[in-house]
């Protein structure tokens, strides 16, 4: 009889989990226009009737999901718990369909007031969050093409033979060594769409000259793994090499994966300096710049220059203090070497006067050639020109897509002239969306431009972003 009532209880408990694992809901985080994302232009998809479907991602953490509406045209898993369903413009709804949590109906207008349909050529984000395990684990095993001397996790170190170990659901640390290689890094992520799972850690074998270092360690640095870099850079500079000692003294000067360290780092451009790096040379000069010796900074910009590094003639102009005559002499010789630096400079010249005579022409021409290397204050400047018919016939359309590009290239730069840029540009594509100027008219679209461009730092791109949503509100209220 126990046998009995113990299987009852079991499957009791079993149809108990299953039943509250059911009843738990999938949740909404967040659905927006994302104007700055051309996915639905790169990746156009038509509808029956030959237009242009919207995009919507949907980001959710489950395998296994399915999706529900009369309008979908598409659906693609993208991994990394990202999926893209391409719609029929006009789409007002959508229904996730998770295989272990109820159905949710997604109607648009709900989550975002200034969306009530999807509009073709746009694509939106939907972020969807699923109840978490608290106690889930995922066993991971480990493996590479080499014995590994050291296996850590999250800075435990594995002391075992084993290569296989349960792992709770989080983010982690993983951390791999063995003699003649470089150190592994990298973090994971497992969550309840994480099954069991092979961990590859491909090990590279550590270079043993100087210029093998090198290049590796810039691999590391442009990944922004700097703890991987300052280790081989310092190796190669160790070693003599000259561009290892330059980009030491840079990691130094930036405090990049150090703490900043001037006095460093100016031992280390030095020592590059005197084998003619005149990346170095100028980073020497910054320093004694700020250290007040302007006469052997500007010795030092001039050499750079005359080794064909035109960020010299630049930072001539821009760091110290010479005739607006001779600035206009070192922004040409800058510019004919190609620096767009140089040419935004003469862009803005021309633009002003003051270093040349005032021509909107030559500050059109000198602002399309930088635009056209990406320089994203070019393209904001020629963007307001295009705006204004200053200079050029008016034309809104040029400047909403140099504004939008702007954006797009600048939004994530440190360099304050480029954010600053950047920030700018989202402003006014926003009023444009607003007011129906160069593009169709989009309050959505509007909402999300004055939002990124707050998210930039635009002193009223959260008021205007606030405004738009009250009257989406306001407006629908009245429907």
């Amino acid at each position: 009889m126990r046998k009995y009532i113990n299987k009852f209880g079991l499957l009791l408990c079993l149809l108990i989990v299953g039943t509250t694992s059911m009843a738990q809901e999938v949740k909404v985080e967040s659905f927006f226009l994302d104007p700055t994302d051309l996915s639905a232009v790169a990746n156009e998809t038509l509808d029956a009737n030959g237009k242009p479907c919207a995009l919507l991602k949907i980001m959710i953490v489950d395998k296994n999901v399915g999706f529900e509406s009369n309008c979908i045209v598409k659906t693609e898993n993208k991994g990394h718990n990202e999926y893209w369903v391409w719609l029929n413009a006009g789409t007002p709804n959508i229904t996730i369909q998770p295989v272990n949590y109820k159905p949710i109906e997604v109607i648009f207008i709900n989550y975002n007031v200034t969306i009530a349909r999807l509009q073709s050529k746009c694509t939106y984000i939907l972020n969807v969050s699923i109840p978490q395990k608290k106690d889930g684990m995922v066993n991971v095993t480990f493996t590479s093409d080499i014995p590994l001397s050291e296996l850590k996790i999250d800075g435990f170190l594995t002391d075992d033979d084993r290569s296989t170990f349960p792992i709770q659901y989080g983010k982690h640390k993983i951390f791999a060594s063995a003699p003649g290689y470089e150190e592994f890094e990298e973090d994971i992520e497992l969550d309840i769409a994480s099954s069991d799972m092979d961990f590859f850690i491909p090990m590279i074998k550590t270079p043993t000259d100087a210029d093998s270092q090198v290049l590796l360690a810039k691999e590391y640095y442009d990944l922004g793994k700097y703890n991987q870099a300052f280790r081989l850079f310092r190796q190669s500079a160790n070693n003599d090499n000259g561009r290892g000692q330059y980009f030491l003294g840079m990691m130094y000067s930036n405090g990049d994966g150090v703490n900043k360290d001037e006095g460093t780092a100016k031992v280390w451009y030095q020592k590059a300096v005197e084998k003619n790096d005149s990346d170095a040379m100028i980073g020497l000069g910054d320093i004694l710049v700020n250290e007040g010796h302007r006469v052997d900074a500007a010795n030092l910009y001039k050499q750079a220059a005359s080794l064909g590094n035109a960020e010299g003639y630049y930072k001539l102009v821009i760091k110290l203090d010479y005739s607006l005559e001779k600035q206009a002499e070192f922004l040409f010789k800058g510019a004919e070497m190609n620096h767009a630096g140089c040419q935004h400079s003469l862009g803005l010249s021309y633009y002003s006067g003051g270093r040349v005579k005032k021509d909107y022409a030559e500050a059109i021409k000198w602002f399309t050639i930088a635009a056209e290397q990406n320089f994203v204050p070019s393209m904001f400047a020629l963007g307001l020109m295009y705006e204004k018919g200053i200079g050029t016939k008016k034309d809104s359309k040029m400047a909403a897509d140099l504004f939008r590009k702007a954006v797009i290239l600048g939004r994530d730069s440190k360099r304050a002239q480029v954010h600053n840029s950047a920030r700018e540009s989202a402003f006014h594509l926003a009023a444009m969306y607003e007011e129906g100027r160069g593009v169709e008219k989009d309050i959505a679209a509007a909402a999300e431009w004055y939002r990124i461009s707050n998210n930039l730092g635009h002193a009223h791109g959260r008021k205007n972003y606030e405004r738009l949503i009250l009257k989406c509100k306001n407006d629908f209220l009245e429907q």
